[in-house]
């Protein structure tokens, strides 16, 4: 099993979180959780733009981002998952206070 995570603690779009489209028939699960004394409001976006920089391992410059189905305008920790494939999640906190936020991608494997 693979998991990936990414840690928000002001507004702003984090780093993106590369998923891995091979491993995606297994399923992806996210988790959203917000640490002891985080207030705010945060998405979670995806995006289905080309994540290959070139370079081999750096995730590509990406310029279209979507929110997530379910997981839009969060001020508690929650758990989802993917439906149909993407390339990319993030985190994106609108507002964001007093902690952090954490954005966990697992994916299964077969």
């Amino acid at each position: 099993m693979a998991s990936k995570q990414v840690t928000v603690t002001t507004t702003g779009a984090s780093s993106p979180i590369k998923v891995d489209l091979r491993k995606f028939k297994f399923g992806v699960g996210l988790v959203v959780t917000f640490g002891t004394g985080a207030a705010g409001t945060v998405n979670v976006e995806v995006s289905g733009d080309p994540t290959d920089a070139g370079s081999g391992s750096a995730i590509a410059v990406l310029s279209n981002w979507n929110l997530h189905d379910t997981l839009q305008a969060l001020t508690a920790s929650r758990n989802s998952s993917l439906a149909f494939p993407v390339t990319a999640i993030r985190l994106n906190p609108s507002s964001l206070s007093g902690g952090s936020v954490t954005l966990s991608v697992v994916q299964a494997e077969g």
